[in-house]
């Protein structure tokens, strides 16, 4: 097998098993013909009406199938409290709503999209042991299904995933890290063998595009010879390739993301820093190859080109000088900072870490925090103020806590190609960005020879954009469209909204407005959530 790709491996391994899949190489460029600025155009928005108690809505992406907005209503039927569905297609026209009435004990945990379907999961109530329950709609002919998802112990859930005709819940169990399967069509729950590992982390579970599914585990307890556990099962969690990686005695692997198959390659990028330290000092690759040795690149944040662009200058060459130094002693460069991954985008040159630079301020007390993954709303428990994929966060984890505070500075993204060298990187800074939980601000897109990065600040799209011909940036401002001319910006509320990659070479933002209609003689004011579309040309 020496020679074949990964995907290769476990096309062979699968069918082995009398388990037959296709798998094709998806392209994330779109091709664009000027090397200039990229130019944003908005031709769809979307607007509902708010009042000033309405919740806001949690908005997850379906790709080219469009968006779902999901909130809780605050209102009752019979007794139990009524969640507010809405299917947006991908010009942003409303298909279909609905309100589901659950208990009123039920809370939102997480979502999913797969194709032709939306998956909400709640727990029922506050407690770990508490059962789970999961709404699937049906994206085709809206039929509604709930599954009670019952297990026999307490997990502190940290994943969520649909593979197949399985929901994937990833974890712990008191502190060892554990994967349950769940099977809609026969309701049963299952535990995937080889976890409830004392003193290991469970960085990373994700579904692959061929309907597997990777988990990646290092050792927190050991102060030698630490190692990454990659293993890849089937839709049924039964194994198909495990491999071990051996990391540098005096580092560790801070956070940890696996690619997901897209490419014929698979690819593992994060974090690292120093032996039990919580800070990062640089960013890592290691192309998984299991039938040959595999070794990780480790890449200091002065060693890339754009990483320390949101320091004054002066700052930043003086951490590039001390850094080189470091280097050239054999010892690691002593600046470290707080780094979130936020997803990996696969592409025709290989493979991009997104990620986010933030420093925490305030007092820090135990506590599990919100975030909007991987749906590229976010892959951890949400700070939008709406949840994810993403539930608490481990017991071994760096943001293992609760701030008063957050300044996020950074938003960065690195090229590394499928052997896992580093091709270049790009970063937008992010002027004085303060969010009281730990969530993302910007985002990014690839075209054919541009790379962009983007956010929102009030009522305009902050952008950068990186040249691929001559690594030259540009910056640009642009602002968000209104429904209407005759309508006026009152106010964009500055603390709410953001913006996200949504397909292709399309972002939505998102928001509240208050905005005065001229062509109206009465009630001129309307208070409206908003959706707008943004492509990049």
């Amino acid at each position: 097998m020496i020679g074949l790709s990964y995907a290769s491996v476990l096309k062979l391994r699968i069918k082995s098993r009398r388990i037959y899949f296709f798998s094709g190489l998806l392209f994330c460029l779109t091709a664009f013909t000027s090397p200039s600025i990229a130019q944003f155009s908005q031709p769809n928005r979307f607007e509902k009406i708010q009042s000033s108690s309405s919740n806001d809505f949690t908005i997850i992406s379906m790709k080219e199938q469009g968006l779902a907005l999901v909130r809780d209503k605050e209102k009752y039927k019979d007794g139990d409290k009524l969640w507010e569905v809405i299917l947006l297609d991908s010009s942003l026209t409303e298909t279909w709503t609905s309100d589901i009435a659950l208990e009123n004990r039920y809370r939102m945990m997480g979502y999913e999209y797969a194709t032709n379907f939306l998956y909400i999961l709640f727990r029922a109530g506050e407690s770990e042991s508490d059962f789970l329950h999961l709404v699937q709609i049906s994206l085709i002919n809206h039929e509604i299904n709930t599954f009670e998802i019952k297990h026999q112990f307490n997990l502190r859930l940290t994943h969520f995933s649909v593979v197949g005709n399985h929901a994937v819940l990833g974890g712990y169990v008191i502190r060892e890290p554990a994967i349950l399967l769940y099977e809609m069509s026969s309701n049963q729950v299952k535990v995937v063998p080889g976890f409830f590992l004392a003193d290991f982390e469970l960085l990373d579970l994700r579904v692959n595009v061929n309907n597997t599914f990777t988990s990646v585990l290092i050792e927190r307890g050991k102060k030698e010879k630490k190692k990454l556990k990659v293993r890849t099962f089937d839709e049924s969690g039964t194994l198909i390739l495990e491999t071990e990686i051996d990391i540098d005695q005096d580092k560790t692997v801070l956070a940890a993301q696996t690619s997901i198959l897209k490419r014929d390659e698979m690819m593992i990028l994060g974090s690292y820093g120093e032996t039990y330290s919580k800070q990062a000092i640089g960013i890592f690759s290691v192309p998984i190859d299991p039938f040959n040795k595999q070794t990780i690149r480790y890449f200091d944040f002065a060693q890339l080109n754009h990483f320390l662009d949101y320091l004054p200058e002066k700052r930043a060459n003086k951490i590039r000088t001390k850094s080189q130094r470091s280097r050239e002693d054999g010892e690691l460069p002593n600046f470290s900072l707080n780094l979130q991954p936020l997803r990996i985008e696969e592409c025709e040159g290989g493979f991009i870490l997104i990620s986010e630079v933030y420093n925490p301020s305030g007092n820090l007390t135990p506590y599990p925090y919100w975030n909007n993954n991987y749906n590229q709303n976010g892959y951890y428990p949400y700070g939008f103020s709406s949840p994810s994929n993403r539930y608490y966060n481990s017991p071994y984890s760096t943001h293992n806590t609760q701030n008063s505070d957050y300044r996020i500075m950074e938003t960065t993204a690195v090229l590394f190609d499928p052997k896992g060298k580093l091709v270049w990187d790009h970063s937008l800074k992010l002027p004085d960005v303060n969010v009281p939980v730990l969530e993302q601000i910007g985002d990014f897109i690839l075209l054919e020879n541009r790379a962009v990065i983007a956010y929102k600040r009030e009522n305009e799209i902050y952008s950068k954009i990186l040249s691929l011909t001559d690594l030259m940036a540009e910056t640009d401002t642009t602002q968000i469209d209104l429904k209407s001319p005759t309508s006026d910006l009152r106010h964009d509320a500055k603390e709410e909204g953001g913006i996200r990659h949504w397909y292709g070479s399309t972002f939505y933002t998102w928001g509240n407005q208050s905005i005065r209609d001229r062509a109206r003689e009465t009630d001129q004011i309307r208070y409206v959530y908003y959706i707008n579309k943004i492509n990049a040309d």
